[in-house]
């Protein structure tokens, strides 16, 4: 029997078809219950932390899938762009929810457009990156998305 090498380190091993099956259905639970809540949230729900908290995850994992399939500059991007701005904005001055609920209406119109072009790897993807995100910064930035997207520096 033949000595191990000491840098012979063994390969993790290969998720399985089942572990894959779980993971994908998770990211699509994920991304179909932000985008749910979110739905009924932004015609009418007046919790300005809620809607910022679940709109900015949802339209952050959307804009990194959408940037790694190639959408980044897209019109879809831009109305996403438009609509992070709103939720900044409404994150500082409460009262501009109003004012700002249409911008965040057609960002989610935006993502019902780019979901179906979108495949899960990039959508678990952008779950990851946006938990990165908050572990490094702890908060998501319009600036965030408007780099990711477009390349720009934050």
């Amino acid at each position: 029997m033949k000595k191990r090498n000491k840098a012979y380190k063994p390969k993790a091993p290969r998720p399985g078809p089942i572990e894959v099956a779980f993971v994908k259905r998770e990211v699509i639970e994920t991304v179909a219950r932000l985008r749910a809540g979110m739905g009924i949230h932004a015609f009418m729900g007046n919790d300005v932390s809620r809607i910022c908290n679940s709109a900015g995850r949802l339209f952050f994992i959307v804009a990194h899938a959408a940037n790694a399939k190639g959408y980044g500059n897209s019109q879809e991007a831009n109305i996403i762009i438009g609509a992070v701005s709103a939720l900044g904005d409404i994150e500082k001055i409460p009262e501009r929810l109003e004012q700002q609920r249409g911008a965040i209406i057609s960002g989610l119109a935006a993502v019902d457009r780019l979901l179906p072009n979108l495949d899960f790897l990039s959508l678990r993807n952008g779950v990851n990156a946006f938990a990165d995100l908050l572990v490094a910064t702890g908060e998501l930035r319009t600036e965030d998305v408007r780099a990711l997207l477009f390349g720009e520096a934050a």
